[in-house]
């Protein structure tokens, strides 16, 4: 079974907006799914209805076909000890066609009737689980105004000593440069 965990993070100034928001989107996204569930079963179903009537239609034909070979076969009642053999595997073929055809119709039945069972229940809702609600966060989770500071003061003296080398390399260069002049 695969699993996969969607976690729904909300950054806004009022907390409890926040939270409101991250719970009605996990409502608004298992309805989603709920939606896209049934859509997809009402597909299957049409799909299985169509092939339901394909297959009657087929079992009528290949029925009659085997109640007209059985007629034919009693009106030549003179003929029937030269013809019995070839009637009696054409009766055989006729009649698996027949036992094909209604264990094809019985099988789009059954999966019918498995359609219209998960039709029944809400399958957004048994296959996402809310593992835990968006509660209202009680201290502001950005912005850190310590990690802020202490991240500008370390940032800041590296530019200075940066600035300071960099001063230090060009003037101690242009002087080498004069030096070589004169």
């Amino acid at each position: 079974m695969k699993i996969n965990i969607l976690s729904i993070k909300v950054k806004d100034r009022d907390p409890k907006q926040a939270a409101n928001i991250a719970n009605s989107l996990a409502t608004k996204f298992s309805g989603f799914i709920s939606e896209l569930a049934t859509k997809q079963t009402n597909q299957s179903l049409t799909y299985i209805q169509t092939q339901l009537e394909i297959e009657e239609k087929n079992l009528k034909e290949v029925l009659a076909q085997y109640r007209t070979e059985l007629a034919k076969a009693g009106v030549d009642d003179q003929n029937i000890q030269k013809a019995a053999a070839d009637k009696q595997v054409e009766l055989e073929m006729i009649d698996l066609k027949v036992e094909n055809a209604r264990n094809k119709f019985k099988a789009l039945l059954a999966k019918k009737e498995e359609i219209k069972l998960a039709q029944s229940f809400d399958i957004g809702e048994a296959a996402i689980v809310v593992s835990s609600k968006a509660y209202e966060s009680k201290s502001p989770v950005s912005p850190n105004k310590t990690l802020n500071v202490a991240i500008a003061l370390v940032l800041g003296l590296m530019i200075g000593v940066f600035a300071a080398f960099a001063k230090s390399y060009w003037q101690s260069t242009s002087m080498e440069g004069k030096g070589a002049k004169v």
